[in-house]
This record gives structure tokens, sequence and C-alpha cells, in this order.
């Protein structure tokens, strides 16, 4: 299990670094989600995703994000990991699960 809390407002020039292409279309006007929220969806990802040796040396900007019938879903070598993000006025919350 992976949780990640973030207060930090991701700039445009961070989002465009942390987050791959197809991943910007998860942003308005197209998606749904703030640069805040992918963000602590792949940190939470990351976590959830530690210690099980299927990372190796890597930084958490390499987990895929991608959406799916309104599921968020992170990604690595193809090992699936569903995301849950819920945001209040300044705060994200993301909660990754590995089964």
């Amino acid at each position: 299990m992976g949780v990640d809390i973030e207060n930090a407002i991701v700039s445009p020039r961070v989002a465009r670094f942390v987050l791959r292409e197809q991943e910007r279309l998860l942003l308005p006007p197209g998606g749904t989600y703030t640069p805040r929220e992918l963000f602590a969806a792949k940190e939470a990802a990351f976590k959830a995703m530690d210690g099980t040796g299927a990372l190796g040396e890597f930084l958490f900007w390499r987990i895929e994000l991608s959406e799916s019938d309104g599921a968020l879903t992170a990604s690595y070598r193809g090992e699936p990991i569903p995301v849950w993000v819920r945001s209040e006025a300044d705060l994200s919350f993301a909660v990754a699960i590995r089964r």
C-alpha cells in the first residue's frame, strides 16, 4: 500500500517533467485530474511498489498513469496498481494498493 498527501502547487514546468505526454491528457480540458493529483498518484504508486524488487533503480515519474472507465491505474513493467485520488481546496490525497 502506498499513500501520498500533497499540498504543493505543481507548476506547469514540473508537470511537463513528471507527466508523460499521454498522462497530460488526463489534465483539463480533456481530463478531470489536476497536476497535483497526478503527482500524488505517482508517489502513492511508487510507495506501493517500493520494496518489491520490481522497481530497481528508477525515479517515480517512470510509473505510467492511465484512466479506464473512470478508474485511475498506475503501472510499471506491466504491473497495474489501482490508485484512488481525492482533493480538498489545498490538498490532494492518493492511495495505491498493490494486490
